[in-house]
Formats: structure tokens, C-alpha cells, sequence
């Protein structure tokens, strides 16, 4: 089954198909990262269907994996570092 990619290029609207839908997640995430506006991600029976806000806020998920983690507080960037601590006794 074919998943259908739709989006916008020069105020043209686009559709690239794909094999899976994982293919088409990806390729709509490339897209809105590239300046595209995704609109659809659809089956070729178009049974199934991502809409606009679901797929931001995949792109969103997608987005954020590809950042390295920010320490928090008190860690260290480097995971076999013991963390920081404050020594406040007197």
C-alpha cells in the first residue's frame, strides 16, 4: 500500500508516495525541517490519515531525538561522571 506524502512547494501543492508509513514520516519530517509546509500523510486508500497537527507534533518528537540532552542540574554531560553536588556544610 502506497502512503502519500502532501505538501507545498512554490505555492504548488505536492504529493511524494512512499512503501510504508514510516518512510512517509521520515520524508514529511524532512520536509517541514526544509521549510515545506506538510499538510497530509495519507494511505493510498486514504483509510488512514495523519493530519497537519499530528504530524507537527511527530516532527516535534523527531525533531527534539535529534539534540543531544541537555545536562540537567546538578549532572554531568558526561554520563560516566559522577554529578556535581554542592558541599554547603560548615
Amino acid at each position: 500500500m502506497a502512503w502519500n506524502v502532501s505538501y507545498r512547494q512554490n505555492g504548488s501543492y505536492k504529493i511524494l508516495s512512499h512503501s510504508s508509513p514510516r518512510m512517509a514520516i521520515h520524508t514529511a519530517c524532512w520536509l517541514i525541517e526544509n521549510g515545506y509546509e506538510v499538510y497530509g500523510i495519507r494511505s493510498g486508500s486514504y483509510v488512514d490519515l495523519l493530519t497537519k497537527d499530528e504530524i507537527e507534533q511527530i516532527y516535534s518528537e523527531w525533531e527534539q531525538s535529534l539534540r543531544p540532552e541537555t545536562p540537567r542540574r546538578g549532572e554531568s554531560a558526561n554520563s560516566n561522571e559522577a554529578p556535581v553536588t554542592s558541599n554547603t556544610s560548615s
